[in-house]
């Protein structure tokens, strides 16, 4: 009997496993910085759980950085008539921000629209999961966009 209570709680693990897997490799955004101001360009990768910021400092040298959306607190754009820099917040950060620079200016902005985007739908308990890729990042990007830069 208690084999089989066992066996039923493996079965019930795999499908949220299989999920965690499929969704970890489900890219929503991939933006890179811009080459010749940045050497090695910094990477934002989006994903339905989390953003990554790969910083690249030389060949094969690099740091990745994770932040679960969870945890993010906050994201802000800076941006100049060509180029926009970011800054992510989150509370498990060392300094409690992650700046980001060089990106064009219109990626920057579709950066934290995005993320704006995914903190309301947080805040709001949205379920994200079973929404189509392309349909969530135009439905993200719609409502975190605001008007005036």
């Amino acid at each position: 009997m208690q084999e089989q209570s066992s066996l039923n709680e493996k079965s019930e693990e795999k499908p949220s496993l299989d999920r965690i897997m499929e969704e970890s490799n489900e890219i929503l955004a991939h933006f890179r910085g811009v080459w010749p101001f940045d050497f090695f360009p910094d990477e934002v990768i989006i994903d339905k759980k989390a953003i990554t910021i790969v910083r690249h400092w030389f060949f094969g040298v690099g740091q990745k950085i994770t932040c679960h959306f969870d945890d993010l607190v906050n994201a802000e754009v800076n941006v100049g008539p060509f180029f926009g820099s970011l800054k992510i917040y989150s509370k498990y950060f060392t300094d409690g921000e992650e700046d980001i620079k060089w990106f064009s200016r219109g990626d920057a902005k579709k950066i934290h629209a995005i993320l704006q985007g995914l903190l309301m739908a947080k805040k709001e308990g949205v379920d994200l999961h079973d929404i189509p890729n392309d349909e969530l990042l135009t439905k993200l990007y719609k409502i975190g966009k605001h008007r005036g830069l």
